[in-house]
């Protein structure tokens, strides 16, 4: 890639990897009921991802939406089922007990999950994220250049992608959890749980009825 469009690819994706969305806020959710640890399953399945997505928009992601508008409804319907299953099981996720506001532990919770499980919950949203099926299907193809080879020019991409992503997920997953101090409270802890799952039920809700974008 050329160093300006590059740039100008690295400044577009920045901007849409940390403006909050569904993402962060699993992540954020997973940081605290995790901890900043076991959280990196998320990140990574949220790269993975993305690799996926690559890959699809190097074979013509817009294209094929476009032809196969069915085949993009059914994938729309799966990714919006998955982000309001997250959703609820997140909503209903308790605490056993409280937490200590002076040990960087998290307390167990109703729904221990283990690193694949939480891998996969970062893959599913990614996968799923309209935001992401937007940005790969029809802005990563404006950046590649047809005069050189493409395979170069997606590595470069992906790579991109999946060290700003890493690092902002990561952030973010540190964030919940410094938030466990103020959420030793149970009923903080509570409504914390419920906001989350409030926001990626409504993410799913909204992917459900929006219109498709690339399908139009």
């Amino acid at each position: 890639m050329e160093l300006q469009t590059w740039i100008l690819y690295t400044g577009l994706v920045t901007l849409v990897i940390v403006l909050p969305g569904p993402a962060a806020v699993l992540c954020v959710n997973h940081g605290v009921s995790h901890g900043t640890r076991r959280a990196l399953a998320t990140v990574l399945g949220g790269s993975l991802s993305a690799l996926v997505l690559i890959t699809i928009s190097a074979l013509g992601l817009a294209q094929v939406m476009v032809a196969a508008p069915a085949a993009f409804e059914i994938a729309r319907a799966a990714g919006a089922a998955c982000l309001v299953l997250m959703g609820l099981r997140t909503w209903r996720m308790v605490t056993r007990r409280g937490l200590s506001s002076t040990r960087a532990r998290v307390a167990p919770l109703q729904d221990q999950r283990s690193l694949v499980a939480l891998c996969r919950d970062g893959f599913l949203l990614g996968i799923s994220n309209p935001k992401d099926l937007l940005f790969f299907g029809a802005l990563l193809p404006q950046f590649l250049n047809p005069a050189t080879p493409r395979a170069p020019q997606l590595v470069c991409m992906f790579l991109t992608w999946a060290l700003i992503d890493g690092v902002a997920m990561s952030a973010y997953a540190a964030l919940g959890q410094r938030l466990l101090p103020w959420l030793a409270n149970r009923q903080r802890m509570h409504c914390f749980q419920r906001i989350s799952g409030a926001v990626l039920m409504g993410s799913g809700l909204a992917l459900a009825i929006a219109q498709p974008a690339l399908g139009a």
